[in-house]
Formats: structure tokens, sequence, C-alpha cells
């Protein structure tokens, strides 16, 4: 990809977001910036005020709704998708998985839908969709999932620990196909 083409960093106003788009911008990408709301991403306008027009920021509401992506993904080159609840405290274990699984299937439709110039796609996730504890020595591949995470909070449901509901999202939003 070029470095005057635009990326889509969802969830930009987050903490891999942001530095997300500060790498961007620094190798010379324009950057589209989403958000929830307008407000969410102001800090990033003053953040990287020097880069002056190649940030632009966009705000895309509740990322579970239907076209919550479309119109961010027209015109871009790229898209880094980070945005998911990042958070062990929720009650019912759909909070976030909903939100997490919702995001990416969204982003990944409105791309093949509306985002005619899409060249390559980055969905981020974390070692909890893989892992079930970080006290073992083990050998991660493409066919390791934390199915234990998973179905605990089928189990258990509110009862799920928060890692748990934080694991399940994580690793059922990264087998979105």
């Amino acid at each position: 990809m070029d470095s005057s083409s635009v990326i889509l960093v969802s969830g930009a106003n987050g903490f891999l977001g942001t530095w997300i788009v500060r790498q961007l911008l620094e190798e010379g990408y324009s950057v589209r910036a989403a958000v929830r709301t307008m407000e969410r991403g102001a800090y990033l306008k003053e953040l990287f005020k020097s880069h002056g027009e190649r940030l632009e920021i966009v705000a895309v509401g509740d990322l579970t709704e239907v076209n919550a992506f479309s119109d961010a993904v027209k015109d871009v080159y790229g898209i880094i998708h980070t945005a998911s609840p990042v958070t062990i405290v929720a009650d019912d274990p759909e909070e976030l998985i909903r939100p997490a699984v919702k995001g990416v299937t969204g982003i990944l439709e409105s791309a093949r839908d509306h985002g005619t110039r899409v060249r390559r796609i980055v969905i981020t996730s974390s070692c909890a969709a893989v892992l079930d504890t970080a006290y073992q020595a083990v050998t991660v591949s493409e066919d390791n999932w934390n199915d234990q995470r998973v179905k605990e909070c089928q189990i258990l449901g509110h009862q799920a620990t928060g890692l748990s509901k934080y694991s399940a999202s994580k690793t059922l939003s990264e087998q979105v196909r």
C-alpha cells in the first residue's frame, strides 16, 4: 500500500488504537479514526494536530448496529479493527460477546459491501482468545482457542468470572468467518 493511502482504524481512541494511529501518521498514511462519538475522538485531533488534515475523525455509533461502518469504509485502502469491549466487569457475558462479535462481522460486511478499495484488513485480538492460562508453556497455532472460557460462560452465564467473559468475547470474535 502506498503511504498516501487512507487507513481506517476502528477503536482509534483506545490504548492500542491510539498507538496505531500515531504509527500510521508517522509513516505518512492518512488515517480515518473511527470512534463511537465525535466527543470521544476530540482528543485525537488535539494529540495529532501536527498531522492536520491527514487525520479524519468519524463517529460510527453503536458498533453492534447493522451498517455502523458502512460510510467509514468508503475510499479506504486498509482497515485495522481494534474496537472491542476491554473490561472484565460485566454481569451478562453477552455484554462483552455481542459487541465483540458484531463489531468484527459488521466491519467485515461493510468492507465487503461498501469498501470497494479495501485491500487489507487487520483484526486485532488478545492472547485471551487462545490461552486459558498464563502459567503453562504452550506453543500456540491457528488451531488454539480458549474454548474453556467460552464453555464457562455458556454454563455459568452471569456467574462466570469477568476474565472468562472477556476471554470468550475475544475467542468468539476471532472465530468470525
